[in-house]
This record gives structure tokens, C-alpha cells and sequence, in this order.
């Protein structure tokens, strides 16, 4: 029986116990053979210790801490170097603060250490109640190290502390190179605007050699002039982010239907345009429940509510353009002929893309995957799997082409609840994470897709946690992150 771990207790709030994992934990955490060949390989990467290696960032919003519920914790995964595994945590425990809900991976503070942006949603602010922060983590030789802990009772953080805001419940990271310009995105789908309980809101906080940038920082809700619509109750404005491109809005009333869902598109340097089901180009037509912008991608709009025929909930995935005839729409059976579309699955809960890049310069995506966490597996109720598809667009303004539909993951033994496929990202271009939050305390899985479009990706491991206990509702794999390319 593997050992418990004991959290530290730690004596002041903005200082974060980075718990460097035992010998017992490291022989608990060995990794096969497979990822030397394939994840450690697996250029850009998320390299918090600079070893030229990819590390993993997992989040676990529903660890319990001694007798605190749901405290929370990050654990980071140093798979292929000399280090194992860290734990990250807030000092001092509150209930709820749900510390690990949203990751971002990008370059915060200028070095050649990628840094990570940790959420807490549930944290109290001045006897604000879940109004909500971000703890920074700074990468170095020696892993990650706590940075500071941003609140809109900071600095030059945009908007004002709010009961309820949830700031930090979603989080992207943006990164320019050239000018070490980085654009940390918050979402705080809770907000009340002009009266509108839940309208949310979004707050880009940009730094530059981690010196904060007025120009391109400031909140953003949908009673900001320029920006199209007026906010609503329960809109939820910033529930899913994509990089600084696309928000969404899945409870936005659109035409009359509840929770029929948008998007806003957030070009740079231009005026921010909605999407939803009624706008040209795009297919469907609003119905209650569809949330629309629930989940992000590239070119991706996962809509999870969405019934196919008769089927409720089902799910679909949509790649909207500005001419109809070329606007993709994909269910599950679409996706992969083999399965048959059910009620429940929400097919579109969550959506990643593998890719490679052309001349060092360019992203071009190879593959979709998008998660079934409501699909049930070999008579196991919303067990999950996740669909693949090949995909490919061209960098220089080719038009897009949907790959012939392959197959599909499961986990590696189906449980019942385990909502595999319920949370999805990449790490670097090929290695896709899949969550699987439900039964036993969560999981990780690891997969490498092939280079191909046409091969399914490969699993290599399968990730549990190792700092406490594992224990129902600790969400292991609720949150991970999409590292730059």
C-alpha cells in the first residue's frame, strides 16, 4: 500500500508549499518505457525545468485537505527528467477554494522557463465569497516556483472584486515571442453586469518580461462599448476560452431559446463579433440547452446539448464558415461509423487538436478529438470515450479538409461515472491528455498520435494521483493545459 502524503501546514496566504514527492511516491509514479520514445520526445512541450523534456500539469480542484473540503491542488509530472513529480497548494486551506480548476502553460516572465497560471475560482476576497484568483507559478531549473497570487484586488488587474465572479475559472495563456509580449486571459463567468446575475465577464492582464502592459489589458463584459450584444442572466460569459481568439457563452438566450449558447470571436486589433447558431454560416438552429461555445478548438465549436434527430443531448461539434456550404458538422457517428448516436453522450463536451508546424512559423492541425464523457462503455453508464478524426488546413489560405472518420478511445477499463473524455488537451503537438474526473478520484491519460491522419493515437500511460489519497470528488484530471506552439 502506497504511503499517504501529509499536506504542510504553511503560515501566510500568498505563499504557495511546493512539496517535492518522496522516494515512495517516485516508485509509484514509474512511467512505461513508451514515453521515452514518444512524450519525452514530443517537441513544444510544457518545460517548467528547462531540460528540453515535456512535463505534465494536472489539476485537482476536489482535494480535500486534512478536513477542508475541496481546497484543491495542482500536481505537476516531471516524466521524462531527474524529478518526478511536485505538488502545488495554497498555504492556507479554505473550503472550496477549488485551487487547480483551470491551468495555462505560456511565458509569463520573460525567461526560458514556461510558467503556469493555476485558477481558484472558489477563493474569498475581502469577504467577497468565490470571487475568485490566480496563483502564477514561475518555471526554473528547479521546477516551479510560486510567483504571486493575482485577485481584482490587485494591481492593475481589470474590474473589481465581486462575490460569486469566480475569477479564474478558465484561463489561456497568448504568447508573442518576438516582443516577450504574453497575454494571461481570466475568465469569471459569474459576474454580475448592470444588474445581470451570471452574465460573466472576461479580464486580460498582459505582462512583458513579466511587467504588466496597460495597452493590452483591461476586462471585457458584453456591456463594454464595441462589444456586440448586452449582457443577460446567466449568459456566463468566459466558461471556455480559446487562446485570446474565442470566448464562450453556452447559457446565452439566443432567438428565444435558453441556453442556446455563443461565441465571442475577439480577433486582435479588431472589433469583437458573436457567433451563434442564427449567424450566416453557421449550422443549426438555436434550441434550449444546445450550449453552443461550450468547448473550444482552433477552428472548433463544441455544442454538446445539441439533439440529433430525435436524440436529446446527443452532441455535435461544428466548424462554422462565413459561406455555408463550407461549414463542417460532426456527431458521433459522423466521427466514427461505428458508433451509434445516443442520448447523453455530449459528444462536443470538450475538444483538442494534434498538429504539427510548417517552417517553424505556422500550426497546421492534424487530428480533432472531441469527447463523449456521457457515452456508456461496455454497459457502464457514462464511462467516455473520445472520437478522432484527420483534419488539415493550410497555413498559406488553403481551404480546409476533413480527413475520412477512423476511430475512436476508451479508457483503459471502463467504470462507471468515469466521464472519460470529459476534460482534453495537448502537450506539445502530438500528446494528448484526456481527464476522466468521475469514479475513484479522476485519472490521466496519455496518448501520442502517430503524425498521420489516418492512425489512431497510441496510449502510453495512465496518470492517478499520488499526493494524498485518491478519494471520490477529488476531480483528478479536471484541469489541464494547452501548451504553446
Amino acid at each position: 500500500m502506497r504511503p499517504k502524503l501529509s499536506w504542510p501546514a504553511a503560515a501566510v496566504l500568498g505563499a504557495v508549499a511546493l512539496i517535492p514527492y518522496g522516494a515512495a511516491a517516485a516508485a509509484s509514479a514509474a512511467y512505461p518505457a513508451a514515453l521515452t520514445a514518444s512524450v519525452c520526445k514530443d517537441d513544444y512541450g510544457a518545460d517548467f525545468d528547462g531540460d528540453g523534456r515535456p512535463d505534465v500539469a494536472v489539476g485537482v480542484p476536489g482535494e480535500d485537505r486534512g478536513t477542508v473540503s475541496d481546497a484543491g491542488a495542482v500536481e505537476v509530472r516531471y516524466l521524462c527528467g531527474s524529478q518526478t513529480a511536485q505538488a502545488l497548494v495554497l498555504p492556507r486551506a479554505h473550503a472550496h477554494d477549488r485551487f487547480g480548476t483551470a491551468l495555462a502553460v505560456g511565458t509569463l516572465n520573460g525567461d526560458r522557463y514556461l510558467d503556469l497560471a493555476v485558477g481558484v475560482p472558489g477563493l474569498d476576497v475581502h469577504g467577497h465569497r468565490d470571487a475568485g484568483g490566480v496563483a502564477l507559478f514561475y518555471g526554473s531549473a528547479k521546477g516551479l516556483r510560486y510567483a504571486k497570487t493575482l485577485t481584482q484586488a490587485s494591481a492593475h488587474v481589470g474590474g473589481s472584486v465581486q462575490a460569486n465572479a469566480r475569477f479564474g475559472q478558465t484561463l489561456s495563456i497568448t504568447g508573442d515571442q518576438p516582443d516577450r509580449l504574453a497575454t494571461l486571459r481570466i475568465g469569471e463567468p459569474g459576474r454580475t453586469v448592470a444588474g445581470h446575475r451570471g452574465a460573466g465577464g472576461y479580464v486580460d492582464h498582459a505582462l512583458r518580461n513579466g511587467r504588466y502592459v496597460a495597452a493590452n489589458s483591461g476586462q471585457v463584459t458584453l456591456a463594454t462599448p464595441g462589444v456586440p450584444g448586452s449582457p443577460r442572466t446567466g449568459d456566463a460569459l468566459g466558461a471556455a476560452l480559446y487562446s485570446n481568439f474565442r470566448v464562450g457563452i453556452p447559457h446565452r438566450t439566443v432567438n428565444g431559446a435558453p441556453e442556446a449558447g455563443a461565441v465571442l470571436i475577439t480577433p486582435h486589433g479588431r472589433r469583437p463579433t458573436m457567433l451563434t447558431q442564427a449567424s450566416p454560416g453557421v449550422p443549426g438552429t438555436p434550441e434550449p440547452g444546445d450550449h453552443f461555445g461550450a468547448s473550444l478548438a482552433q477552428g472548433w465549436v463544441g455544442v454538446p446539448g445539441e439533439s440529433v434527430g430525435s436524440v436529446a443531448r446527443a452532441g455535435i461539434a461544428e466548424r462554422p464558415a462565413s459561406v455555408a456550404s463550407e461549414s463542417v458538422v460532426l456527431d458521433q457517428h459522423d466521427a466514427d461509423p461505428s458508433q451509434v448516436v445516443e442520448a447523453g453522450d455530449r459528444f462536443g463536451a470538450a475538444l483538442t487538436e494534434t498538429g504539427v508546424v510548417v517552417d517553424d512559423t505556422e500550426w497546421s492541425p492534424r487530428q480533432l478529438l472531441v469527447g463523449s464523457p456521457g457515452q456508456d462503455v461496455a454497459g457502464h453508464a457514462d464511462a467516455g470515450t473520445v472520437s478522432v478524426v484527420g483534419e488539415s488546413s493550410d497555413p498559406d489560405g488553403g481551404p480546409f479538409v476533413l480527413g475520412a472518420p477512423y476511430g475512436e478511445l476508451q479508457p483503459a477499463k471502463p467504470v462507471t461515472d468515469a466521464r472519460f473524455g470529459s476534460v482534453l488537451g495537448r502537450n506539445g503537438l502530438r500528446t494528448v491528455q484526456v481527464g476522466a474526473v468521475g469514479a475513484a478520484g479522476g485519472q490521466l491519460s496519455l496518448f501520442v498520435a502517430p503524425g498521420r491522419y489516418d492512425a489512431l493515437p497510441t496510449r502510453v500511460a495512465t496518470l492517478t494521483q499520488v499526493a494524498g489519497t485518491p478519494e471520490s470528488g477529488d476531480r483528478y484530471g479536471g484541469a489541464v493545459a494547452l501548451s504553446p506552439v
